[in-house]
């Protein structure tokens, strides 16, 4: 039992993350506009076959750029394994490649570190606020996780491998990771790539590699965006323009030394709170907090590199500062952009503030502190970074069961991604709700929300057989035949519709799910008749900007349109 002791402390370790993961995983999970929209272009590919998946994936945010389609094959595969196009099994791929996190977390430390050390992060990792979070629902960024440490391990491992034959392992590895971890996230193509690029630089790897693996590098990159390079074909580089414009035509509306300090600020804040889950209100003991993490990584980094014997070990260290440097000088022209917490923009960088801490553990034990005053400490920073990360996800799941409470540390905001308060059952619930009424009644419903509510009630309209016949409101609306409602959060009632429709509509009911609400509208009696407005003309001095416009959108291309 002793010999095997680390084994069995990762199992648990493994086991407890997949329990907190999988925790009413389908009655909460977050279910919102993009998921809406993912899940019926998914449902179409499955109920008309695999013709009609798409070349690219979701477009990256602010732009018509996509990414590769590599998210969208990974839920087209969950639906047809499971044979369902339930939302909950579209986010398999994200759970599955979440809890994978956890022990490909470990075995990437073991190549530096002590199994102690090792199994101490993999438990921090494991019950992580930000991890569990983003691990229980499905978006493209969610597995960047995942692909980005499975592409460093293979890179490691290949530069210290000394079988020939497991060098090709290895070089299949890493290529597959960053292949698929540059279709998941715009920022993942830069700082992967840029750290691999790097280091296969410093490490001279690059000139030890030997042209046959270089070459099953570039195969395996090329193979997983066949269908990028075919899309691009077909539409004549439409998505190539949308990548150049959106590279050259970023907003420079500050200083290169403005973005420098911003993205040193956001570092921190950022590091700080991924560790701990902790931001205070005012952000300063996060700031300072992180910024001493970094300082310190940095510092311990520079001092063991250069003293280090072991080439193994050397290896890992430029990897992690390239790996730290690459990230930071990507992220530097959204600096500004990142000042509040955006966790994913680290996805790609998300395992640094662990490593960074987890060189303060290895500092502890090995300064001339005593072995019983060297644990404790230990024990004590990695307690209340545990503690701070299991109250917050306590607090969060809290919501979801209808016994909100707060945070019992309250000067601290906890940034979630599910901010609405309402779940897949309350949308579900709603949705039965509506085809209940419509069925019954036998009337056609007309619906009206913000994106984020309506999206996901209209993906479950869509997928009863038969489809249920709706439209959505407008001003046009005159048959008072028909039923009206409005879906709204509970927080903001039925107060929050646009105050121009209720020029010809009147609320006549609301019914809550969950943190949801369905508002019943009624045509006003002596309606008057429909005027369509004329849209007005910018102004063209308002409108005379620098700004290189973007390229004319093109459709996404589907493979059955080849």
């Amino acid at each position: 039992m002793k010999k095997h002791w680390d084994k069995i402390a990762l199992a648990v370790i493994v086991l407890l993350a997949i329990a907190i993961r999988i925790y009413h995983f389908h009655d909460w999970l977050y279910f919102a506009m993009d998921q809406g929209r993912d899940a019926n272009l998914i449902r179409k590919a499955v109920e008309n076959g695999i013709s009609h998946l798409p070349l690219l994936g979701p477009r990256a945010a602010g732009t018509f750029l996509r990414l590769g389609p590599a998210f969208y094959y990974f839920q087209y595969i969950s639906a047809k394994i499971f044979n369902s196009t339930d939302p909950a099994v579209l986010a398999y791929p994200d759970l599955f490649f979440g809890i994978l996190s956890v022990p490909l977390f470990f075995f990437f430390l073991r190549l530096y570190f002590q199994n102690t050390i090792s199994l101490l992060m993999a438990a921090l990792f494991a019950f992580n606020f930000v991890a569990i979070q983003y691990s229980r629902f499905a978006w493209n960024p969610n597995s960047v996780l995942f692909w980005t440490l499975f592409c460093f391990i293979g890179i490691l491992k290949l530069t210290d491998e000394t079988n020939e034959k497991k060098k090709y392992l290895w070089t299949i590895c890493s290529a597959t990771g960053l292949a698929i971890a540059s279709q998941l996230h715009f920022l993942a193509l830069f700082i992967v790539s840029g750290t691999i690029l790097v280091y296969l630089v410093w490490s001279r790897l690059i000139f030890r590699l030997g042209w046959k693996k270089i070459m099953l590098s570039i195969f395996i990159i090329l193979l997983f965006y066949v269908p990028v390079i075919i899309s691009d074909v077909a539409t004549k580089g439409d998505n190539l323009k949308q990548f150049v414009w959106s590279f050259f035509n970023k907003p420079q509306e500050h200083s290169l030394v403005d973005n420098f300090f911003t993205n040193a600020i956001s570092h921190s804040q950022h590091y700080f709170f991924i560790l701990s889950s902790y931001a205070s209100k005012t952000g300063t003991f996060s700031l300072w907090g992180g910024f001493a993490l970094i300082c310190f990584g940095l510092f311990y980094l520079w001092k063991k590199y250069s003293g280090e014997k072991n080439m193994a070990k050397k290896n890992f260290f430029r990897l992690v500062v390239v790996w730290f440097l690459v990230s930071f000088l990507v992220l530097l022209p959204f600096a500004f952009q990142i000042l509040e917490i955006k966790s994913r923009f680290f996805f790609s960088s998300f395992f640094l503030p662990f490593i960074f801490f987890a060189f303060g553990v290895e500092w502890i034990f090995n300064s001339r502190l005593k072995k019983k005053l060297a644990m404790p400490l230990v024990f004590l920073a990695g307690a209340t970074i545990l503690a701070l990360n299991v109250e917050a996800a306590s607090t969060w799941f809290s919501g979801f069961s209808g016994n909100q409470r707060q945070s019992f540390t309250m000067e601290r905001n906890l940034f979630v991604k599910q901010t609405a308060g309402f779940t897949l059952a309350n949308i579900q619930e709603l949705a039965k709700y509506l085809i209940f009424r419509t069925t019954n009644e036998k009337k056609k419903i007309y619906i009206l929300g913000n994106m984020d509510y309506r999206v996901p009630v209209e993906y479950f309209l869509k997928r009863e057989k038969p489809p249920i016949d709706y439209g959505k409101i407008s001003l046009k609306c005159r048959d008072p035949e028909m039923l009206y409602f409005a879906i709204t959060s509970v927080s903001g009632g039925c107060q929050s519709i646009p105050s121009k429709y209720f020029a010809i509509f009147e609320a006549v009911r609301a019914k809550a799910f969950g943190g949801l609400m369905v508002c019943e509208l009624k045509l006003k009696n002596d309606l008057p008749e429909y005027e369509k407005k004329k849209k007005e003309k910018k102004d063209e001095e308002s409108s005379s900007e620098d700004k290189k416009p973007a390229p004319k959108r093109t459709e996404r291309v589907k493979w059955g349109d080849l």
